[in-house]
């Protein structure tokens, strides 16, 4: 009886221990050890960033930490678990800046890695020459005087409004630097920036309404929330109820397109969408938390943390139902991250927790660690992790810096020391990370929807994205936790210019590469107002022709072009060399054209797809596009490459 109690005793303890060691703090022995300097200015105490990214191309996450009254730091990643500070070897230390948010992206599609840095006393764009070292290329790229005015930026954040491949920037204006006493210059307006795509950028804040614009911002995060693949923004205000001027309440700006990037549209729909809300929002987190497809928003708070779920396209408070509203006032919480620590295959929620000061009367609070429970509930688990430590917590930035395939996190401590605390999830448990590479899309391929689905039918999205959490840039890559299931059924990339690509029967427990298929020659893609009610036209009906047609051949030149209306064509066999040779093709919605092995498209108009238009990778190209001709594809509209 004795043998038997004690061996209970001993598995008990193991267990705890196992749970309580889940994250283990390595900042000292991974050379990652930094003390924030933020105590050292008395003014807000908002501004903290860091980001994970790999600058190098070697494979291995690094680090960038803003500091305030200090040069920033830059951690290599060595390979070995340890880390090497390289800021002011590579020119990317930023001494002076007041640093605040870090949000990077490839801005130039050169293959590397760029920085933003969102500061207090002036913002810096810093060029990747190659790996070898930064450049500060701020005021060539930017003639906006704001950009570099003493304005408190906390964040910054990167997506392609406009579909070019060029990524645009949004940078949130909190509050002037110092807030007491604000200097000449200083303003609390976001704004948005358009990439030319010549490495300037020109000021389009107007497309949004200024006075959307001008209160205390904390980040302005690009999700396509309604499902029309183009790129919204959901913008995240501290709302301060009785400020003058006027708060400005959380907003949705609504991407409605339009054919000149200087001209686009955008609505604010806020209130039509059901997030008119005024709290002192802090930090995002946009992520599938339900494993529906539709992304929905988390965002912190002073008092309870808020959840809203994407109800396609209209969003419901969530938060008392989830059980994520625990209290926080009269602390604050700040960052917060999507993210599944224990590859269940549930997204969790970490969130950062702190005083806003060090004042007496304002004690730290211990952070939360949202546990998915895979039933629309989440249970708080931080103090079982080893995550609950009571600092003034500001971000929480996940990556998977070792590469043992889950996810860490280094949190960044205001005014104290931060921390990098490696997972030590021990189990069977499988996972898969996916590195995007875009061709005719943005390099890094942010803004892309990913699918996808395990033998047990059950399928996962993620939604790419650059600047995050508040300040801060998890991991660029897509991560997913595979529970047991040890195949990928199919993982099925959309990219945000447009093309679906998929890939099947796919290897578990990698970092699968997936770069963007360009069989399919696309000049351009271009979605606007296009006529998507067609119907079948008096002088072409394809219910006439064969169910598979090896041959067809439409004249550039003839006075009507052929539509599709509902049903199905296909084109093409494995005999010969079948064409499809067009003016104008256009395929509705409900409608469905697929093309066979040795197809191809000489297309002298334009293609016109509000349905699904599927072909077939393969050489030559499928889709020749004449100088002249547009590929326009319409909300809703597929432009299928299938393997």
């Amino acid at each position: 009886m004795k043998h038997t109690t004690l061996i209970a005793a001993i598995l008990i303890l193991k267990l705890l221990n196992t749970t309580a060691q889940q994250f283990l703090d390595v900042s000292v022995i991974s050379g990652t050890s930094v003390v924030h300097d933020g105590n050292q200015i008395i003014d807000m105490q908002i501004a903290s960033g860091a980001a994970w990214l790999d600058y190098d191309n070697d494979g291995d996450l690094d680090l960038y930490v803003s500091m305030r009254t200090g040069a920033n730091k830059f951690f290599r990643n060595l390979g070995n678990g340890n880390f090497q500070n390289v800021a002011a070897i590579l020119g990317a230390a930023d001494p002076d800046g007041d640093g605040g948010g870090v949000a990077v992206a490839d801005f130039n599609n050169d293959g590397w890695q760029d920085i933003y840095l969102a500061n207090s006393q002036g913002d810096r764009l810093l060029k990747n020459n190659g790996g070898i070292s930064f450049t500060d290329i701020t005021s060539t790229a930017f003639v906006d005087p704001n950009v570099g005015g003493p304005s408190r930026t906390p964040s910054a954040s990167w997506g392609d409004y406009n579909k070019d491949g060029f990524l645009d920037l949004y940078i949130s204006q909190h509050s002037p630097s110092p807030v007491f006493d604000p200097p000449p210059g200083a303003t609390t307006q976001d704004f948005m920036f358009f990439n030319t795509g010549q490495e300037t950028f020109v000021d389009v804040s107007s497309l949004l309404g200024i006075a959307n614009l001008t209160n205390w911002g904390f980040i302005g995060a690009w999700t396509d929330f309604d499902h029309d693949d183009d790129m919204d923004i959901f913008l995240v205000n501290d709302c301060r109820p009785n400020s003058f001027p006027p708060p400005v309440y959380t907003r949705i700006f609504r991407n409605d397109g339009g054919t000149n990037a200087l001209t686009w549209s955008f609505t604010e729909v806020s209130v039509a969408v059901g997030v008119n809300d005024c709290r002192n929002g802090m930090g995002v987190a946009v992520g599938d938390y339900n494993r529906d497809g539709w992304m929905d928003v988390f965002y912190t708070n002073i008092g309870p943390c808020v959840l809203f779920k994407n109800n396609h396209g209209v969003f419901e408070d969530v938060s008392a139902a989830t059980q994520v509203n625990l209290p926080t006032a009269p602390l604050y919480s700040w960052g917060c991250a999507f993210m599944d620590y224990d590859l269940d295959g549930w997204q969790d929620i970490s969130v950062m927790l702190g005083a806003l000061s060090g004042a007496a009367n304002m004690s730290n609070s211990p952070n939360y660690f949202f546990k998915n429970n895979g039933n629309g509930t989440f249970t708080d688990i931080a103090p079982q992790l080893g995550l609950a430590f009571p600092q003034k917590s500001r971000n929480g930035i996940y990556g998977d810096y070792d590469n043992d395939g889950d996810l860490d996190l280094y949190i960044v401590n205001y005014g104290d020391t931060c921390k990098l605390m490696r997972n030590e999830l021990n189990n069977s448990k499988h996972w898969l990370q996916i590195d995007l590479v875009g061709k005719t899309c943005n390099r890094d391929g942010i803004g892309s929807k990913i699918q996808i689905t395990t033998p047990n039918s059950v399928s996962q999205y993620y939604e790419t994205r650059s600047g995050s959490n508040l300040g801060g840039g998890d991991s660029p890559y897509a991560h997913f936790g595979l529970d047991t299931q040890s195949l990928i059924s199919e993982v099925k990339v959309k990219w945000p210019c447009g093309r679906l690509q998929s890939l099947y029967n796919v290897a578990v427990d990698q970092t699968l590469l997936i770069i963007e298929d360009t069989s399919v020659h696309v000049t351009k893609v271009w979605e606007g107002a296009i006529d998507t009610s067609w119907t079948n036209p008096d002088n072409w009906s394809f219910g006439t022709l064969p169910k598979v047609a090896d041959y067809i051949l439409i004249p550039a030149n003839r006075p009507h072009y052929p539509k599709l209306g509902t049903g199905l064509l296909s084109v093409g066999s494995t005999v010969g060399n079948p064409n499809f040779v067009c003016g104008v093709l256009q395929i509705a919605q409900g409608a469905q054209m697929t093309t066979g092995v040795n197809t191809s498209i000489a297309n002298h108009g334009d293609i016109l797809i509000a349905g699904t238009l599927t072909v077939l990778k393969q050489t030559p190209p499928v889709i020749t596009n004449h100088a002249a001709s547009d590929i326009r594809i319409a909300p809703g509209g597929l432009l299928n490459v299938n393997h």
